[in-house]
């Protein structure tokens, strides 16, 4: 709840800081005049039909100022969305029971060059050779994980050593479904760090199942909660901050 409203009130702030208020404002009430006009002409065909026209040209007029708030707000909230999903979205992976990991590797390597190490972390276990599929440039390990604990899966990439967290229980309050290379680390899902620069992994994943959460006795996912108390946060705070939206 104290997210959804640190959430709402800042894009509040954006929304005053990047829009024409005076613009937003007469738009806005424009679009209200127009269906008020509607509803007030029934009787009259043309009128209703010029009503509808300017209906769509203000509604229009309307997003357009808008639209430069919701492209600054797109990258942050989505980054906000990743952090948010392995805390809220996602469950530790079950113990005990067969799980895929994934490794994507760059263009123009052989998956032969990558393997298990020697020694995994404890509680882990590989149950099967790993299957390399060329058109996809992955491989794909069979592992378990033994008890509930967070273990390290470590593959071994000509002389360096990559790991990659399992966690069945909860680091903290999160999840690591996937640990990427390079740039793809800030929006990758997990707070582990990225992986070595030189080293031919992209990226090493596991899928993690879907937190059920009910919210007022209904399956509600936790981002819809999220963006909708945002939403009425936000329209709760427009005047004390005097924005428009």
């Amino acid at each position: 709840m104290i997210i959804s409203i640190l959430t709402g009130a800042g894009m509040l702030w954006v929304v005053g800081k990047t829009t024409p208020q005076k613009r937003i404002e007469r738009s806005r009430s424009q679009v209200a005049a127009a269906i008020y006009e509607i509803r007030l002409f029934l009787d009259s065909p043309r009128r209703i039909f010029k009503a509808q026209g300017r209906l769509l040209v203000w509604s229009l007029i309307y997003v357009g100022y808008m639209l430069p708030a919701f492209i600054l707000l797109s990258l942050p909230l989505g980054l906000f969305f990743l952090h948010l999903e392995v805390r809220y979205g996602l469950e530790p992976l079950p113990a005990n029971q067969a799980l895929v990991v994934r490794v994507d590797l760059e263009e123009g390597v052989d998956g032969r060059a990558v393997s298990p190490a020697p020694e995994q972390g404890d509680g882990i276990s590989i149950t099967a050779p790993p299957v390399y599929v060329e058109s996809e440039q992955s491989i794909y390990f069979r592992v378990v994980v033994d008890g509930a604990r967070t273990s390290e899966l470590r593959l071994a990439v000509g002389d360096q050593i990559v790991t990659k967290e399992l966690a069945t229980i909860r680091q903290g309050s999160s999840v690591s479904p996937e640990r990427r290379r390079g740039l793809s680390h800030w929006w990758a899902m997990g707070a582990e760090s990225p992986l070595p620069g030189d080293s031919p992994i992209e990226t090493i994943s596991v899928a993690h199942p879907d937190s059920q959460r009910n919210w007022l006795g209904m399956p509600i996912p936790w981002w819809l909660y999220w963006l909708a108390l945002a939403t009425i946060a936000a329209f709760a705070l427009r005047k004390p901050m005097q924005v428009e939206i």
